[in-house]
């Protein structure tokens, strides 16, 4: 319950999320906001009187009621009657009504982000605000976008009903728009990730079992069943625009854009799992220039916290992994393995050059520059709430052209614009003779550096 600054009106809410708007002189209902969500946790007015917000669950609502404007215009009346007093209602939207963003991708030289959504949109975002600016295109109604790639201005976005679609971008200054559908196809199997090639003169489409080799307009150039048969992950070699990493369960593999034949194998103890049995690359990131990649793997019947990263070099790829050296390879891996930061690592979002953006286990985003890591310590910049951050949601954000994050929360995206520009040292601390090593999920031991 909460009464205006003005003393002229009273607002009450409810266990059922249900606020209405009292006359505080003769308690007649003005306004009544109907909502099926969480109850109410505390209500307030603004200090004109003109406005209201609502705290339930872990959101705050403003609501700027007109009945508001005409209590402070009673006094001009002087006769009640020419006011209408029929108590005006509306509908709140529930959580189960909002239509969640479902994939993102960046575009790397302009102020924009792409948005697939559980309805089937496509949607361009601002990413200097983080605000709507249109829909581009839509997939199947109520069928949900699972993932979107952008590269040499072709947008590629497929959806949980197995359609994969691209467009040519144009446009000029902020405005963007689909020139020109490059095709509109419909798999046999879901698509579980798509790579681009840096040229697009073709792109890579990959399904459970077969791996999809298609033109820029959407031709079948080849079909790979690859083996072992193992769901992939892909990423472009960030230093040959020739090749292409594939990650699958304990294997990482470099393979030939022209016909996908195997190069370098990396031995299976590369990726470390808990649950060896039971393993799912979720994730690949990569930055061209840069010679480090991450593969974020987790147990899939599991919830987020128990993901793992892996963070490597990609010029190991270029060893001879025959029987002779693989004890010399073995002890190279082992010594850039990062096994504190790792361990530190819930989730990468990409890359500044050489440094790697990621949240850490306690809720903060931070960074650390790999090609000078010194496995003492990483930097920390700004935390992201808790309500943000639940495990059983996908974590979903991207950078920004202008090196901002832009994290999505259900309908929304927030962009926290200059987070990186301060920053404070966080120690890599091991705790016992050869136990876990990271800093674990407590507060972690930090010292200021000031600005980067």
């Amino acid at each position: 319950m909460a009464s205006s600054p003005d003393g002229r009106t009273l607002a009450t809410g409810n266990s059922s999320g249900t606020i209405q708007v009292y006359d505080f002189e003769t308690l007649r209902v003005l306004y009544r906001i109907n909502s099926w969500g969480h109850g109410i946790k505390s209500l307030a007015f603004s200090g004109d009187s003109l406005q209201f917000v609502d705290i339930r669950g872990s959101q705050c609502n403003v609501w700027e009621p007109s009945v508001l404007v005409r209590q402070n215009a009673d006094e001009e009346h002087s006769d009640s009657d020419a006011i209408s007093t029929a108590t005006k209602e509306i509908s709140s939207a529930t959580i189960e009504e909002l239509i969640s963003i479902t994939a993102i991708v960046s575009h790397p030289t302009m102020d924009f982000v792409f948005c697939g959504k559980d309805d089937g949109t496509v949607m361009l975002f601002e990413s200097v605000h983080g605000k709507v600016q249109k829909e581009l295109y839509s997939h199947v109604e109520d069928i949900s976008v699972t993932l979107l790639r952008l590269g040499n201005n072709v947008l590629v976005s497929a959806d949980a009903s197995s359609r994969l679609i691209a467009h040519r971008l144009g446009g000029i200054a902020r405005h963007i728009a689909c020139n020109e559908r490059l095709f509109d196809l419909l798999l046999v199997q879901a698509v579980t990730d798509v790579l681009l090639r840096p040229d697009m003169t073709c792109l890579l489409v990959s399904t459970p079992n077969v791996e999809n080799l298609l033109s820029a307009n959407g031709d079948k150039i080849s079909t790979f069943e690859l083996q072992p048969s193992l769901m992939r992950k892909w990423c472009q070699h960030p230093r040959d625009p020739s090749k292409l990493i594939a990650a699958a369960e304990h294997r990482v593999e470099v393979y030939d854009w022209d016909d996908l034949r195997a190069g370098k194998t990396m031995p299976a103890s590369v990726l470390e799992t808990s649950n060896p049995d039971v393993f799912h690359i979720q994730a690949i990131n990569q930055h061209p220039g840069s010679r480090h990649i991450a593969i974020r793997s987790s147990n899939p019947s599991a919830n987020r916290s128990h993901t793992h990263t892996t963070l490597f070099d990609v010029s190991m790829l270029g060893e001879d992994l025959s029987a002779s050296t693989e004890s010399r390879f073995l002890e190279t891996h082992h010594r850039i393995q990062f096994v504190a930061l790792e361990r530190s690592i819930e989730h990468v979002f990409g890359y500044i050059g050489t440094r790697v953006i990621f949240l850490d286990r306690t809720g903060w985003i931070c960074s650390t520059d790999l090609e000078m890591f010194t496995e003492d310590f990483y930097l920390r910049h700004f935390f992201i709430p808790t309500d943000w951050l639940s495990i059983n949601l996908e974590l979903i954000g991207t950078l920004t052209y202008r090196n901002d994050l832009a994290l999505v929360q259900r309908d929304e995206m927030a962009v926290i614009k200059r987070g990186f520009d301060y920053s404070e040292q966080v120690l890599l601390l091991q705790e016992g003779g050869g136990e876990e090593v990271g800093i674990g999920r407590g507060r972690p031991e930090a010292k200021s550096t000031g600005l980067m």
